[in-house]
């Protein structure tokens, strides 16, 4: 079932929901409890960061950037929290009632980013000078497919008249232009409209996939330096220096000249062999970076009434086709007494964690020690 929809979002002075004409949706059913989103857009534009470098990258084509020079103490991230501030400021929502869509800033931040909330933090080995940090989109029009109900929506940012000066400075400041404006807005939503009246049902019925063969993914640490590293954190433990510590390492797989160019086909062999709610194939425009998940784990999530969650996993076990034997399964893992104990240290590090930045006595735990099943495993 194809039908398009509008929402707007309105940016600049006098963006006033009582202002402003109510949000047309054609076709679009109410949502379920858990709706079920893909989203596709084309960036206004790019902020690619290189912590080395000290600057961000803006750029709006492939043949049109500019550099911005971060003095301290200005970061990547008072950067982008400037931005944020004066869009939360300024923008209003025609039907704050519709799910919530990823208008705005859309990225990822490297891990290496610790260099700028840790200052102990150890810095990056010299290989790494080249690597991206952090690499954000402006998704200033953005389609929606909600996947219970077969329905599009479209929804895009829109520039209101006169929009105060403060707008303008962090735009001048940024190189940067956020939303488009009434004229660019209507023929994107015409183009829009247009493509699904010419459009069948059938053009977007899912293509047959095959899963994809790699070669074998190998970590970059051997296992002597491994056990080397388990020796370390185990008396890092024990000095008293930690009370907890996750080994991590990095897998490395080469893969074939048509797959490096386009990775969406391993991304729904990635989704075929485990299905997780938390999915996601990012690849941007003018980037060499393709990020691919599929995961049961949410670390954090904030809604637009302010609320946080924080959903992390501790402790799963592989679901098995016989029922008998994954409930099995399911209560040995609720039972063990090591998987409680870790889950209760992770929930406990998430409410201080939490405690730090939220309203004093405003976090809970709702649920403890309760086992959730996906399709793969029990957690």
């Amino acid at each position: 079932m194809l039908s398009a929809g509008r929402s707007l979002a309105r940016f600049g002075k006098g963006a006033s929901p009582s202002l402003l004409p109510q949000a047309l949706l054609i076709g679009f059913l109410q949502p379920t409890v858990s709706p079920q989103f893909s989203h596709l857009f084309v960036p206004q534009f790019i902020w690619s960061h290189s912590r080395p470098s000290s600057t961000i990258l803006v750029r709006t084509s492939a043949t049109a950037s500019s550099t911005l020079p971060l003095l301290p103490p200005q970061t990547f991230f008072s950067t982008l929290g400037t931005a944020q501030g004066m869009l939360k400021r300024l923008t209003s929502i025609d039907d704050p009632s519709q799910p919530s869509i990823p208008i705005g800033f859309v990225g990822y931040l490297a891990y290496e980013m610790k260099e700028v909330t840790l200052p102990l933090c150890e810095p990056r080995n010299a290989d790494w000078e080249e690597r991206t940090d952090a690499e954000f989109a402006f998704a200033s029009t953005v389609l929606s497919y909600e996947h219970d109900t077969g329905y599009w929506l479209a929804t895009a940012l829109v520039r209101v008249e006169g929009g105060p000066d403060d707008s303008k400075l962090v735009e001048a400041a940024t190189s940067s232009r956020f939303g488009l404006d009434e004229a660019e807005y209507k023929s994107w939503l015409s183009t829009i409209h247009r493509f699904f009246a010419s459009s069948s049902p059938a053009s977007f019925a899912p293509s047959p996939h095959h899963p994809l063969e790699i070669e074998l993914l190998s970590p970059d640490l051997p296992e002597s330096s491994y056990k080397l590293a388990i020796d370390a954190a185990r008396q890092s433990i024990i000095a008293g220096d930690a009370y907890e510590l996750c080994l991590t390492t990095q897998f490395r797989a080469s893969l074939p000249p048509s797959l490096a160019a386009d990775p969406y086909p391993l991304y729904l062999t990635l989704r075929t062999a485990n299905p997780a709610p938390y999915s996601s194939y990012f690849r941007l425009p003018l980037s060499s970076i393709a990020l691919l998940s599929s995961s049961p784990e949410r670390f954090m999530q904030i809604g637009k009434e302010g609320k946080v969650e924080m959903k992390p996993i501790k402790g799963t076990v592989r679901r098995s086709a016989d029922p008998a034997e994954d409930e099995r399964r399911r209560v040995a893992l609720e039972r063990d007494e090591k998987e409680r104990a870790e889950n209760l240290m992770i929930v406990d590090l998430c409410r201080h964690d939490l405690a730090g930045f939220c309203e004093g006595g405003s976090v809970e735990v709702p649920k403890l020690m309760v086992v959730e099943s996906y399709q793969t495993v029990h957690q």
